[in-house]
Order: structure tokens, then C-alpha cells, then sequence
């Protein structure tokens, strides 16, 4: 059994390895410890737009490596969340108020409405945003990476 190690000097270390490597001009600006225990790393830099990707699935694919890699070496047990630049912060807010849009609209005009393909984290930001939202129900549709949030007017 590998000892535990401490998490966040282990992420700082892996993480500007990785940079290294990659040659792309970016740098940790911060890593912190929130109140639940979540280590929270922002990445910044003229290179931050390659860092995130195509909507994202870059970042994404640098989050699950870091996390794999972190209990692979003996992280302890603890979330570990990488940014850049407050993508997600920007991402899901956009996804909230891109469903509170879509169900303005499924309520003005009585039709369903599809939103596009999304992470199963985007649909279920979807459907919290959307579950106290009298005249609305949400439910995901279509399989794999086609699936989606269908929003459904509930009174006529």
C-alpha cells in the first residue's frame, strides 16, 4: 500500500510537470482549499484557449487525468477541481441561463424544447436549475454523447 501523500503539493508539482512538457505558455495562478475539502486549481496564460478546448473537452481530459494520476500516486481521498481562466464558472452559467431561456420558451409556446448534446455535469445543472420552475419538467433523452436535456411544458 502507497502512503498517502499531501494532495495539494502533489498536484501543484504534477500539474507544472505537465505544462512543462507540453510547452504551451501557461501557469498555475492559484491553488486553494474550499470549505468542503475541494482543492481548486486555476490555470492561466496566452495558451489557456488550447488548455480548454473544444468546448471544453481538453480541460476535461486534463481533469481526469489529474484525479487518476492523484490516486494512482496516493492522493488522499479529496476532490480536485482544474480551471482555466473560470471556464466552468462562465460554462455553467451560460448552461443555466441557456435552460432558463429554452423553458421561457417551451411555457410561451406550449412545444417542447431540446437543448444540445451535453456532459452528464451540464444536464444535471439543467435539471437543478430548472426543478423549482413552475410549468416545466426536464428529462434526458438519447444515448452516449448524443444525449440531451428535453424540457417539457407541464400546464397548458
Amino acid at each position: 500500500m502507497t502512503d498517502k501523500i499531501d494532495t495539494e503539493e502533489w498536484v501543484d508539482q504534477y500539474i507544472t510537470g505537465l505544462i512543462d512538457h507540453t510547452g504551451l505558455d501557461v501557469f498555475i495562478e492559484e491553488i486553494s482549499l474550499d470549505d468542503e475539502d475541494v482543492i481548486h486549481v486555476q490555470i492561466a496564460g496566452p495558451d489557456s484557449a488550447r488548455v480548454i478546448g473544444r468546448e471544453g473537452q481538453a480541460l476535461d481530459s486534463l481533469q481526469h487525468l489529474v484525479v487518476a494520476s492523484a490516486i494512482h500516486a496516493g492522493a488522499r481521498e479529496q476532490r480536485i477541481l482544474v480551471d482555466v481562466e473560470d471556464y466552468r464558472v462562465r460554462r455553467e452559467n451560460r448552461v443555466r441561463d441557456d435552460a432558463i431561456h429554452f423553458a421561457e420558451e417551451a411555457l410561451d409556446t406550449g412545444d417542447y424544447q431540446d437543448l444540445f448534446p451535453m456532459s452528464p455535469r451540464e444536464r444535471r445543472l439543467v435539471h437543478m436549475a430548472l426543478a423549482d420552475m413552475d410549468g416545466v419538467s426536464t428529462e434526458s433523452v438519447g444515448q452516449g454523447e448524443d444525449r440531451f436535456v428535453r424540457i417539457v411544458p407541464t400546464r397548458q
